[in-house]
């Protein structure tokens, strides 16, 4: 249960505070790179300023997409049918004249989905769909692609929800700004989505037989803007000192009151009750006001990424995510997704708040997950969901039906659940920047990448002899565990021998540095830094300077195309490269486990 010092601070935490921000910042349309993020900007600068929490504001150049126009039109014979249709960030433009050709239904499951798969097939790809506007549901990035280099002039995709609505999106498989090695992944391919009603009866008539012939018409505007990025900090005012870090994007499609308004009211509220009644926090937390989520694929937390690697590489603890809290009927606090390292952690807190146990969700690529490619550990990617079958789910989601759309209006949040959000997310705030070596379960990471190696052995069959890594992750994990038992054994005096508590003491206060001994050693911060490095390896398969596609990854996923070695579609050609291609990724784990062996051996547990 949260301690009197705890709940203390939870009593700080007023609903008519989040409800005053909330109604103020969901007046202005914040798609980012307008006026109304501007001017929500300048609120969040006012409130801090009047309370006295310190802040600055960055400007970041990115790379922004704004959908305009979209029409779709439909002819059978002398009929005309005016479809109402959204285009997409970064979708194709057809400018003064749209594209137009027979309608063609196409079963997505013809189209891969993985941009390496992609990659090794694109020379083989056939012209079969030349001039024609292909119809099918909502597809990824690289399927369509694989769209337009199949010769089609138009992308229709239908969505799977039942409303009306049609919801805004995003069509570009790279995470923020992209690198110049990057740009072959945007498309020219013009592309609009439709309602699932409307996409039924387009389906039927492509199967009907008869000359159906479709006029896709779009407008985006894509191009560069210099964003805000507010950054805010509560706690003690040291930069040596490690910190957390909370974030919520600030920008949104049209109102965006539950996505993401209520966030950042409660990113607010919850800085003005640490700000005023974190008395005993040991260590900094900054809370940053993302921009560049909704038309720039998570640009601002991507920017901060790159602008702030060594601070983060070195100093950041953990990132809490604030998005979409408080929706009307998000009783389900039971996908609980965060690091396996923290997993407990959150489990804990969950159950303390809203009584309810929560199970692991597997790793999320999304939600501002920026920081994955570095290595810090996720603590709450999300908190309050739809509970499955809701009435107000699409897509066989928990997101809601008014979610990216005109519709995302202040009655569609729950104040009372908004609160208890807020108790969650200032509860884990507040624990990990006072003892937040009491929070990390390493263990629970390491079950998970071994896990996940046995799986992905029992995938790769005789092609890809899998000794060489498990003997060099069981040698690791062994050296990793007895350290970390040692290094616990001391930093926590109540688990020592009456023998003990002497140097016990000694080295828990030289565990993490805080103000009254600026100079001792880390070794706390050296732990994390490990398991930054296996974090890098769990989440992602680029180096920890980039980021990874914005696609859906399963962990490890280096090493997770050994699914397709037993693939008999490919070819012997495209079988070698992608040999090729896991040796590397093998060489990388390899490599990363030497890096935090290294680390390991710089501890040093006494004076």
């Amino acid at each position: 249960m949260p301690s009197p010092e705890e709940n203390r601070l939870l009593g700080a935490l007023q609903a008519e505070r989040i409800e005053e921000h909330l109604a103020r910042i969901a007046s202005f349309d914040r798609l980012s790179g307008s006026k109304g993020e501007e001017e929500a900007v300048r609120y969040i600068e006012e409130v801090l300023a009047k309370v006295g929490i310190r802040y600055s504001i960055d400007r970041y150049p990115v790379l922004l997409s704004n959908p305009r126009r979209a029409e779709l039109r439909v002819y059978e014979g002398k009929a005309v049918r005016h479809i109402p249709a959204k285009t997409r960030s970064f979708s194709g433009v057809t400018g003064d004249s749209p594209r137009k050709g027979p309608l063609r239904w196409i079963d997505p499951a013809s189209l891969v989905s993985d941009p390496l798969l992609f990659l090794l097939g694109e020379k083989k790809l056939e012209r079969d769909l030349e001039g024609l506007i292909v119809c099918t549901p909502v597809l990824n990035p690289i399927q369509v692609l694989q769209l337009e280099k199949r010769g089609a002039v138009a992308s229709i995709q239908v969505w799977e929800g039942k409303e009306e609505l049609i919801h805004e999106g995003i069509n570009d498989p790279i995470w923020g700004t992209p690198t110049p090695d990057q740009l072959r992944y945007y498309t020219n391919l013009p592309l609009v989505v439709i309602s699932q009603k409307q996409g039924e009866e387009l389906k039927f008539l492509c199967r009907s037989g008869r000359q159906v012939v479709g006029e896709v018409t779009t407008e985006v505007e894509t191009g560069w803007y210099r964003v805000p990025q507010l950054e805010a900090e509560v706690g003690p005012k040291d930069e040596t000192l490690p910190y957390v870090l909370l974030g919520c994007h600030l920008d949104s499609w049209y109102k965006g009151a539950t996505d993401n308004g209520t966030g950042n009211a409660l990113a607010l509220a919850i800085l003005e009750v640490l700000h005023t009644h974190g008395y005993d926090l040991r260590y900094p937390v900054k809370a940053v006001f993302w921009s560049g989520h909704s038309n720039g694929r998570y640009a601002g937390s991507a920017a901060y990424a790159r602008s702030r690697f060594p601070d983060l590489w070195n100093r950041c603890m953990g990132y809490i995510n604030i998005d979409m809290p408080g929706l009307r009927g998000a009783t389900d606090y039971t996908r609980i997704a965060s690091g396996p390292e923290l997993y407990d952690a959150a489990f804990h807190i969950v159950s303390e708040i809203t009584g309810q146990e929560g199970t692991y969700v597997k790793p999320v690529r999304g939600w501002d997950q920026s920081f994955q490619n570095i290595g810090v550990s996720p603590f709450f990617v999300w908190a309050s969901t739809l509970p499955q079958d809701h009435p107000d789910c699409t897509a066989n989601s928990f997101m809601s039906y008014w979610w990216h759309t005109e519709e995302d209006l202040l009655p569609h949040h729950d104040h009372h659940i908004l609160l208890q959000d807020g108790k969650l997310y200032t509860l884990a705030a507040y624990r990990l920047g006072t003892t937040p070596q009491k929070l990390f379960k390493p263990e629970r990471l390491l079950e998970a990448i071994e896990s996940r190696l046995l799986q992905l052995e029992g995938e790769g069959g005789t092609a890809f002899p899998f000794s060489t890594l498990l003997k060099g992750w069981k040698g690791f994990r062994h050296l990793f565990t007895s350290r970390w038992s040692e290094w616990s054994t001391f930093a926590h005096p109540e688990n020592c021998s009456s023998a003990e508590p002497d140097r016990a003491n000694r080295i828990a206060s030289a565990a993490i540095p805080h103000p009254e001994n600026m100079s001792s050693p880390a070794p706390f911060l050296s732990f994390l830094r490990c398991l930054k490095l296996l974090n890098r390896l769990y989440y992602t398969e680029k180096e920890g300077y980039a980021q990874d596609f914005a696609l859906e990854q399963d962990a490890l996923p280096g090493l997770s195309r050994m699914k397709y070695l037993q693939d008999p579609l490919l070819g012997e050609a495209e079988r070698e490269l992608l040999h090729h291609y896991l040796i590397q990724q093998e060489n990388r784990f390899l490599e990363t486990l030497d890096r935090a062996t290294t680390e390991l051996a710089g501890i040093q547990l006494s004076r």
